[in-house]
């Protein structure tokens, strides 16, 4: 299935340490420095606009119930990202306890159970 898929990877390639130290390199400026803002946004946007777009094709497709597509997006996103704060920032010994591959299957299932027609 193409979420546990994509999950996988973005945790493949965020949980890498060489973009977790970019992570904790970027976090404060992000803070502290208003205009990064734009930058980080820009590239979260993009991302979103992806998966919303997949989301709309499947709601067209009859795969996925109708519903706002962006904001299921959006919480697909901030599901993932709050997992790699906690395992990554955190370092959350709850977070840390799953694999790439329960997380993956596990926020898949919860998404697509919950937009099943």
């Amino acid at each position: 299935m193409f979420l546990r898929f994509m999950v996988r990877q973005i945790l493949g390639i965020i949980e890498d340490e060489n973009f977790v130290q970019v992570i904790r390199v970027m976090l404060p400026e992000i803070i502290h420095n208003p205009q990064m803002t734009p930058m980080v946004a820009g590239f979260l946007q993009r991302v979103l606009d992806f998966l919303t777009n997949y989301f709309e094709s499947q709601m067209e497709a009859g795969e996925l119930r109708r519903t706002d597509a962006s904001l299921t997006a959006q919480i697909f996103v901030s599901s993932v990202m709050g997992f790699v704060l906690r395992r990554q920032i955190i370092r959350d010994p709850l977070a840390l306890q799953y694999s790439h591959e329960q997380i993956a299957d596990t926020l898949a299932e919860t998404m697509l159970s919950g937009l099943t027609p």
